[in-house]
């Protein structure tokens, strides 16, 4: 016989045996919800389960998403001019002395 194991009403797990198992419940009290699906081949794990029915229906198919606009990788057409590096030194320098700053506040605060 074939079964399956309703959870979240999905057939979450597909499973053979001679008889129907009896479980005790779950870890939060609930029952094990166990269906007898031999006469369902087409039953998969993760197919949607009507408990009022008892009918399996395959999970709906997510709309296709669109792939995402490709990277523009245009190379750098001039090198970085010499002011430029200037000021990125100028303003790591800068935030440097106030990183060294706030560190020597916080070593003063925690004397």
């Amino acid at each position: 016989m074939r079964f399956a194991q309703i959870l979240y009403d999905k057939a979450h797990w597909i499973f053979e045996a001679e008889d129907k198992p009896e479980w005790p419940p779950g870890p939060d009290g609930e029952a094990i919800i166990i269906v007898d699906i031999t006469t369902m081949p087409e039953v998969q794990e993760g197919w949607d389960y009507n408990a009022d029915t008892g009918e399996f229906a395959p999970p709906p198919t997510p709309d296709p998403q669109p792939l995402p606009p490709e990277p523009d990788f245009t190379p750098v057409s001039q090198p970085m001019v010499a002011e430029d590096t200037t000021a990125l030194q100028a303003e790591v320098k800068a935030l440097r002395e106030q990183m060294s700053t706030l560190i020597n506040l916080l070593q003063q605060k925690g004397a």
